[in-house]
């Protein structure tokens, strides 16, 4: 059953490239985007901003989103040798995309633990939350 699906999608994706559905889609995003209000648009292009992380010519590049004026442009943040010591490339490595998560834009997640011990501890009149009683 899993193959019959994946062929099916896989020959409808070829169709659709076949047609060029995709470069009409960009096409008609394209048109579409300046008739948004200046607000919404940057917050679309902030919410699709993802970081970079470029490997070349034995260096790291960390490429930031940044929005100005309504415009997003990639700018590098960080640059990491990956020559040398490799338990130091490694620490430089981690430190650089610790940094990079921490300061980039768009949704922040919390961990999943922390909804599970705040709704255990909620009280009956401060949380919406009641867990049902078990019965054994």
């Amino acid at each position: 059953m899993t193959s019959a699906t994946t062929n099916w999608r896989q020959r409808v994706r070829d169709s659709a490239n076949r047609v060029g559905l995709p470069r009409f889609w960009r096409w008609w995003i394209g048109e579409l985007a300046p008739l948004l209000p200046g607000i919404s648009r940057a917050a679309l292009q902030r919410r699709f901003a993802r970081p970079v992380i470029e490997l070349s010519n034995g260096q790291a590049l960390f490429w930031r989103p940044e929005i100005n004026n309504g415009t997003a442009r990639l700018s590098v943040t960080e640059t990491v040798a990956l020559t040398g010591d490799p338990a130091a490339v490694l620490g430089a490595g981690r430190a650089a995309v610790a940094r990079l998560a921490a300061n980039a834009s768009g949704v922040s997640r919390r961990p999943k633990s922390s909804s599970r011990s705040t709704l255990g501890r909620c009280s009956a009149k401060s949380c919406r939350y009641r867990p049902r009683s078990r019965k054994i």
